[in-house]
C-alpha cells in the first residue's frame, strides 16, 4: 500500500518553528555582543588616531588642544568624542557611547578614556 503525503502536519510545523526559535534565541544575544565589541574596537582605533593628531597639534602649537574639531574628529553612529583636561602637557581623550545605541548597554565600557601617557580607562575594556 502506498501513502500519499501532501504537506506537513501541524506537529511537524510546530517542531520546526520551535527549533528555529531556539536557534534565534541563542544566536541574537551573541550577535549583539559581537557588534558591541566591534563598535568598541572602532572607538579605540578612533581614540588612537586622535592621540596621534593631538601629538601633531602639540608639535605645531606647543600645547594640546581642547577642541576635538581642531583634530578633525567628529562623532560616529555609536560614540561621541571629546577632549578634556587639555593643557600645555596633558590631555584626556574620551569616547562616550551614544545613549540610544546598542553601545549604551555595553557593561562598564560606555565611556573609554585615553590620555597623553597612554593610560587607558576602564582597563578591562581595552
Amino acid at each position: 500500500m502506498r501513502l500519499n503525503f501532501k504537506g506537513l502536519s501541524l506537529i511537524e510545523l510546530l517542531i520546526a518553528v520551535s527549533i528555529v526559535s531556539l536557534l534565534a534565541a541563542v544566536a541574537y544575544p551573541a550577535y549583539i555582543g559581537h557588534m558591541r565589541a566591534s563598535h568598541r574596537a572602532q572607538a579605540k582605533e578612533h581614540l588612537f588616531q586622535l592621540q596621534l593628531k593631538q601629538e601633531a597639534w602639540r608639535l605645531s602649537n606647543n600645547s594640546y588642544t581642547a577642541s576635538v574639531a581642531d583634530l578633525g574628529a567628529a562623532s560616529d553612529a555609536h560614540y561621541t568624542y571629546r577632549v578634556t583636561n587639555a593643557s600645555l602637557s596633558t590631555y584626556t581623550l574620551n569616547a562616550i557611547a551614544i545613549a540610544e545605541g546598542i553601545q549604551s548597554d555595553d557593561e562598564g565600557c560606555t565611556s573609554l578614556q585615553l590620555d597623553q601617557s597612554d593610560n587607558r580607562e576602564p582597563a578591562h575594556c581595552w
